[in-house]
């Protein structure tokens, strides 16, 4: 079998291991236990007429990746019949040939994630098992791949979602790594790499709808953990099929794939069969990221993640480099507060959205996936941003199609930066200032009345988290701000829901809430030195809970009514536990706070002393309500 190019490479004074020591013979044998223990973790070959599903990845609300036994991966779309895609190694081990000559196809598959027994990789001092200076040397697939006697010993685990699948056919074999991470900027993107020992012939086939694919090019936009801007240029693969509401077209769905490495001189191709794509193996590694998106902005960001993720990130010690590390985001990016929103009817009869900017913030929105009382707004097509104090940036909005992408050969990924002009400063952190949309085609009704319902306005950061702004507008708008339950109960009104109702409504469901995860994050994870911790006390029902399924919410729960806390304000704790359960340090303990919250953790215990590397638990308590985040510590 030719020799496997390792995942991490980096130098090492420490000898190569000659005999193996009492730790990689204990780590060896538990995952030669699991490899052969019939259960959710790995499963034996399989006969080839049974294909089943391996594992599922969650890319978009309505959108699944599906991983089946023999490495095909099918991405559906909710109660679609037809997968939207598929993505599969042609050319191997498949047609009549190796039918003829009676050859069985057997593997091995296994489901895996970071940090798994025997697969520590970064900067651990577990990443390297046999101390050779490299990771990934014998990776997983049930051979001794480095010849020193053992196997599996020196692979490397990773994503939060990683399924391996190993295929033989004769003397050939294809080798399939998956990987996904659902964050914000990575959850709708999953990575394949591939080997195999055919020096010509196999493919990575993406069957996608009817039409072509298209290269071209991008250019990505997003803020490194110190706040700085950063670009980069992309050349992927795209299309973008259209997305079919209910009797009428809804909106467009863009498919991206970008190579991430490949064999020297390889060259994609369409074998004329439309939405198919070939991307030769050639015999040598391939690495892909396969990407969704509503908006070009988002397949932009999603694609420009998966680019640094790949890179990885350098350890600021030795300087090694440790690919598939999912760098730290810009702490201000993450903590940025929703903006405030008016909205009025222009002379031309469009709709004129005007976001109030806060201190500190970058105007980082997806300007295409707006939506007023749930019907999208589509593309703007103008943008106007007036920052206080300063001269305002005007800007001709395009909307990207592939019919722009072919007349221009690509598209800038963030249509607020343009090289060589100013504005870049709308996208930098900088003071308060108002960001103006105009919508053609979508103006206000001037017959609503005044007192109607409030819709809510709903969008996007870049990263793809979600935000909703309250809506305001003058004269006879169609949509009214309404105060919020602590607002109606400060002014004495009518309108605030009673906070002993909502308390049980909450405590005594049928199907109880958990507290939102994203109230507790924590950056970078892993980390090495000190991880910054931020936390948030919601003031609404709807910002604080969560339900397995949004319709098990109680009918009568008014969302918008304040948090019901036991006293004047939640009692809060944030808490560092061991994996078994022991509490280790407590980084905040109070009550009667509101809003964020930011505190840091350098990996010790409340005596000082530092604590071993591994995996924590983070635990957030409010009241008798808590979410819990696990964190890496890397020394």
């Amino acid at each position: 079998m030719s020799s496997i190019s390792p995942m991490v490479r980096a130098t090492s004074q420490h000898p190569r291991a000659g005999a193996a020591s009492p730790v990689r013979t204990a780590l060896f044998l538990l995952f030669t236990g699991l490899l052969a223990t019939a259960g959710p973790l790995v499963s034996a070959a399989r006969a080839q007429s049974e294909v089943a599903p391996l594992t599922r990845y969650q890319l978009l609300p309505e959108y699944t990746v599906r991983l089946d036994e023999d490495g095909t991966c099918l991405v559906w779309r909710q109660h679609d019949a037809e997968p939207l895609l598929t993505v599969k190694v042609a050319g191997l081990l498949d047609g009549p040939r190796g039918k003829r000559r009676g050859l069985e196809d057997s593997g091995l598959t296994a489901l895996l994630h970071e940090r798994s027994p025997g697969g520590a990789r970064g900067f651990s001092s577990d990443a390297d098992d046999d101390q050779d200076g490299a990771v990934d040397e014998d990776r997983l697939d049930g051979l001794d791949n480095d010849g020193d006697g053992l196997v599996d010993e020196d692979f490397a685990a990773v994503s939060d979602h990683m399924a391996v699948v190993q295929r033989r056919l004769g003397g050939r074999f294809v080798h399939q790594e998956s990987y996904h991470w659902p964050l914000p900027g990575l959850r709708s993107t999953f990575f394949l790499k591939l080997d195999t020992d055919v020096p010509d012939g196999a493919t990575l086939e993406l069957d996608g709808p009817a039409g072509h694919w298209l290269a071209t090019n991008l250019a990505t936009y997003e803020h490194l953990a110190t706040g700085k801007a950063m670009s980069e240029n992309l050349q992927p693969f795209v299309m973008r099929v259209p997305v079919a509401g209910e009797g009428q077209d809804s909106g467009w769905l863009w498919l991206g794939v970008l190579v991430l490495d490949g064999p020297d001189g390889w060259r994609a191709r369409e074998d004329g069969t439309e939405g198919r794509l070939q991307l030769p193996l050639a015999g040598q590694p391939l690495v892909v990221a396969v990407a969704l998106a509503p908006s070009w902005t988002r397949l932009s960001v999603e694609l420009g993640m998966a680019r640094r993720v790949y890179e990885g990130v350098a350890d600021p010690v030795s300087g090694h480099r440790a690919r598939w590390i999912v760098p730290a985001t810009c702490s201000l990016c993450r903590t940025v507060a929703a903006p405030a929103a008016s909205l009025k009817s222009t002379p031309d009869g469009d709709l004129l959205v005007t976001l109030a900017m806060t201190e500190g913030g970058a105007a980082l929105v997806d300007c295409d996936l707006f939506s007023l009382a749930g019907k999208p707004l589509g593309p703007p097509s103008r943008l106007v941003w007036r920052p206080e104090n300063q001269a305002a940036v005007k800007l001709d909005w395009q909307e990207v199609t592939p019919r722009t992408l072919q007349k221009h050969g690509g598209f800038a990924g963030h249509p607020f930066v343009r090289t060589g002009t100013d504005e870049a400063a709308l996208s930098r952190h900088t003071g308060p200032g108002q960001l103006e949309l105009t919508f053609p085609g979508a103006e206000l009704s001037p017959g609503a009345r005044p007192d109607a319902r409030p819709e809510q306005l709903n969008g996007y950061w870049l990263d793809g988290r979600a935000f909703s702004a309250r809506v305001q507008a003058p004269g006879k708008p169609a949509f009214t701000a309404v105060p919020t339950a602590q607002e109606s109960q400060a002014a004495g009104g009518e309108g605030g829901s009673d906070p002993g109702t909502t308390s049980r409504s909450l405590r005594q469901a049928e199907h109880p809430p958990t507290l939102a995860p994203e109230l507790l994050e924590g950056w970078p994870n892993p980390f090495q030195d000190v991880i910054q911790v931020r936390f948030k006390v919601p003031s609404t029902v709807g910002e604080a809970f969560v339900w397995v399924e949004e319709e098990d919410a109680p009918a009568s729960l008014d969302k918008d009514a304040a948090v019901p806390w036991q006293g004047s304000g939640a009692v809060c704790s944030v808490k560092i536990y061991n994996i078994n359960g022991q509490e280790l340090v407590t980084l905040y303990e109070g009550s009667g706070i509101s809003g964020e919250v930011t505190v840091s953790w350098n990996g010790t215990d409340s005596f000082g002393r530092q604590v071993a590397s591994g995996t924590y638990f983070c635990k957030l308590q409010l009241d008798d309500w808590s979410v819990t985040r696990r964190v890496v510590y890397l020394r």
